[in-house]
């Protein structure tokens, strides 16, 4: 046997080894298969209309699927255009490590050596705000939802600043985990600062054109191409437009297509500098015991579970998901386009059961949370009540009313106070609940929304036919007794 044939068996048999045995290959199309199975019966359970997920392994796509149809009713691919919500937050903080590399900026200067305007209710906690405080969302910031998901078109994010001035910290900087959007804003807004550039031009630069992210939306323009997501409205998805928040491409409004999000995620599983991702995926800051937030990801390390770097994030419309699974050097992409608030974790344990398959584990499902199946039962209730009650009161207006005068004033004080009831947890019940605007029940869970305003309309109707009776002008809508 000649020099060459003995070099090529040897290169043949190298080979050879470095493939997988096919009872391993049989295995692995079999866990494929069976998260395909198990996405699909999601889909169903949720209603969700379309998925896009991948999944990765050393760093290469190896499953691949859409599933459904998009906002249009085309069939998803892997190219399909979603909104990727707080997914952007790691994407930020890949720009922010490589800027840091760069010499641009520093993780640990304060924000203020960046923005010099940056002023908080509480000036010297301001001052000690880092940009890592921002990363790691321990500046103490509250959720300030009132600040986010703005439609403006020119909106930039240092417009926040001059409203962040009257804002009170919730804890002092550094040493509280406070997630709030907007850390990211103050971000976005740093790294213009000290680039000169805007951030979606800085994205790119740094992260973008690298990892060949072509389809990214990162712009109003752009986003007008993604199609529509969709709300659930009793239960159901419905198709709805969602604004874009061009000041908000760090925190939540950044997009693209399940190919893009692979290649950021394979970059994180093998990058061109691991010192840079050790800094990313390090456990920054204890969430509680075995879960930690690093530098834009979310950490757990759980005992007989394996370790996982992930970030979820939803923006009205779309559910995005990221699981890295380093000691298997694996990796889940998911996208969906649907969204709610009382949704969200079932929508995430539809990617965590995929990763649970790649780890031999057993998916679990997730119920929808309680809590939003009794308040729409609730008020739908309410409202079909106070309907009622309107109806029969416009029957009876032209009857003669054999109630006293004292009743029937009695009567439109009461329901005056109820419709002002109903009105006043309509506007505020959010700010209460949940420290946001009216607006975001809306976004969030537009059928409770829905039903919160007609129950509050309702009730007004009624009190406004009392209130004529009381003054005169017509008989009592109940019955005299």
């Amino acid at each position: 046997m000649g020099i060459r044939s003995v070099w090529s068996a040897f290169a043949a048999a190298v080979i050879l080894a470095c493939l997988p045995s096919p009872a391993a290959a049989s295995t692995q199309l079999d866990t494929y298969a069976r998260a395909d199975g198990f996405v699909q019966d999601q889909m169903q359970r949720l209603g969700v209309p379309g998925v896009a997920y991948a999944i990765l392994d050393g760093g290469t796509v190896v499953h691949q699927v859409g599933l459904g149809v998009d906002g249009n009713g085309a069939p998803v691919t892997a190219d399909t255009p979603f909104l990727w919500g707080s997914v952007a937050k790691p994407v930020a903080a890949a720009v922010t490590v490589e800027l840091a590399r760069q010499g641009v900026l520093r993780l640990d200067d304060p924000v203020r050596a960046y923005l010099p305007g940056f002023e908080l209710a509480d000036h010297a906690a301001a001052a000690r705000i880092t940009i890592r405080d921002l990363l790691q969302h321990t500046s103490g910031l509250p959720f300030g939802a009132s600040m986010l998901d703005s439609a403006d078109p020119g909106r930039r994010p240092a417009d926040v600043l001059p409203a962040l001035a009257s804002v009170a910290p919730k804890s002092p900087p550094g040493t509280a985990h406070l997630y709030s959007s907007l850390n990211y804003l103050v971000l976005a807004a740093a790294i213009e600062a000290a680039t000169g550039h805007s951030y979606p031009e800085v994205l790119t630069a740094t992260v973008g054109r690298p990892l060949h992210m072509e389809g990214m939306v990162t712009t109003a323009a752009q986003a007008a191409n993604v199609p529509r997501g969709h709300r659930y409205l009793a239960g159901r998805p419905i198709g709805m437009d969602t604004g874009y928040d061009p000041a908000g491409v760090a925190y939540g409004y950044l997009g693209g297509s399940l190919t893009d999000l692979t290649s950021f995620a394979a970059a994180q599983l093998h990058p061109a500098d691991p010192a840079t991702i050790g800094e990313l995926h390090a456990p920054g800051t204890q969430i509680k015991p075995g879960r930690h937030y690093g530098l834009g990801w979310r950490i757990s390390d759980l005992p007989d579970q394996p370790r996982s770097v992930w970030h979820s994030g939803t923006v009205p419309g779309y559910f995005s998901t990221v699981i890295l699974l380093p000691d298997s050097d694996r990796a889940v992409v998911m996208l969906q386009n649907v969204s709610g608030f009382f949704h969200a974790p079932a929508l995430l344990a539809t990617a965590q059961g995929v990763a649970d398959l790649l780890s031999n584990e057993q998916p679990v499902s997730v119920a929808v949370n309680l809590t939003y199946r009794l308040a729409g039962g609730a008020l739908a209730a309410l409202a079909l009540t106070l309907a009622a009650i309107l109806a029969t009161a416009l029957v009876r207006y032209r009857s003669p009313s054999r109630a006293s005068v004292r009743r029937r004033r009695l009567g439109a004080v009461a329901w005056v106070a109820a419709a002002a009831t109903l009105i006043a947890a309509a506007l505020w019940g959010t700010q209460v609940a949940f420290d946001a605007p009216p607006r975001y029940l809306w976004l969030w869970a537009p059928d409770l929304a829905i039903l919160s305003w007609t129950t509050a309309g309702l009730a007004a109707a009624i009190a406004g036919l009392r209130v004529r009776r009381a003054m005169g002008h017509g008989p009592d809508i109940a019955p005299a007794g």
